[in-house]
């Protein structure tokens, strides 16, 4: 009896422990529900914890029918870690209607250590649902608006401006035309009889001896050419020693920012960042989303930068973090 209580109690403390030692935690949703309205892109972060002080690797399975893991279904977590990041990218139906709802069901558990090794600890098994709630007003006034039929030029309107355009280009060239050949037509001229007024003599041989000049030969002076001055520090060009290699996009998968500008690589993230206007930066970065951290996350395929990105809420903290990433070699 004494036996089997001491066992009960081994177990417990290891359950406990696993606990202790592996977490998930989110943002707050009011009764589990996360309101997106038809069409709209959302990227739900999740974070995993490990309090351990040996590394664990943690398998996440998505089951929904809007949202996909946005990188692999397995994430590696250092001992003493609470700031690892899983994203799940939520795209809503443009077809959705107010009111509909639907279900994101995930489950997050450790996998072994070792070989041979289960783990003893819990796993989580959440779900969550998305409310679609009507399109803000906002978002309706960004769309550009349309040419109303009244102001669009019948396409026949255009058939006498061509036939114009066509008789002047005709009557411009025969001008052209008329004018060279005018030119080039000129009067045969006639042919006189010559007659020398004194009778030619017989040149003497020894009068057509040539003479020919005698010519001074100069040593040509020598051209020295100047050495190039030395360029300046500023002008030399720098290459990078390790050049870094980066996702080659296709123009569907550009970031479009608001002013209509597109983005496809990290550097151009980072100007973007640093000299876009204030209602630009308020449009993309908010407290409910930051449409930089979803896309580098789902497009650049860099989570671990993307999850950093999220933390930040200025857009000096962000120009850091990019900056220290394009510095690294």
């Amino acid at each position: 009896m004494r036996v089997r209580i001491l066992t009960y109690l081994l177990l417990i403390i290891l359950v406990s422990t696993g606990v202790q030692a592996f977490g998930i935690s989110y943002q707050y949703m009011q009764n589990k529900t996360l309101e997106l309205y038809p069409g709209q892109n959302y990227m739900f972060k999740l974070t995993v914890q490990n309090k351990d002080e040996e590394d664990i690797r943690v398998n996440i399975a998505l089951d929904s029918a809007i949202a996909t893991l946005a990188g692999g279904s397995e994430l590696k977590v250092p001992g003493a870690t609470y700031d690892r990041h899983v994203f799940f990218n939520i795209t809503i139906p443009e077809d959705a209607q107010p009111g509909d709802m639907y279900n994101i069901n995930y489950l997050v558990r450790p996998l072994g250590r070792g070989e041979g090794q289960v783990p003893f600890t819990v796993q989580y098994d959440r779900n969550f649902k998305i409310k679609v709630v009507p399109k803000p007003k906002e978002v309706e006034e960004e769309k550009p608006a349309l040419i109303p039929e009244e102001t669009k030029i019948p396409k026949w309107m255009f058939i006498p401006i061509i036939i114009i355009v066509v008789l002047v280009l005709l009557i411009l060239t025969w001008k052209k035309s008329h004018q060279m050949s005018g030119r080039i037509i000129k009067k045969k001229p006639e042919l006189r009889e010559f007659k020398p007024q004194h009778p030619l003599k017989k040149p003497d041989l020894k009068e057509l001896k040539p003479q020919l000049p005698i010519v001074e030969h100069k040593p040509k002076p020598e051209v020295k050419i100047a050495p190039e001055p030395p360029k300046h520090p500023e002008h030399i060009e720098h290459k990078p020693a390790h050049p870094r290699e980066e996702r080659v996009l296709s123009p569907h998968k550009y970031f479009h920012l608001k002013d209509g500008k597109s983005l496809k690589n990290l550097e151009e993230v980072y100007h973007a960042l640093k000299y876009m206007s204030d209602n630009t930066f308020d449009h993309h970065v908010s407290s409910a989303k930051n449409d930089f951290a979803r896309w580098i996350a789902h497009s650049l395929g860099k989570e671990e930068l993307a999850g950093r990105l999220l933390t930040k809420a200025t857009r000096e903290e962000m120009l850091e973090l990019i900056k220290n990433e394009l510095e690294k070699k």
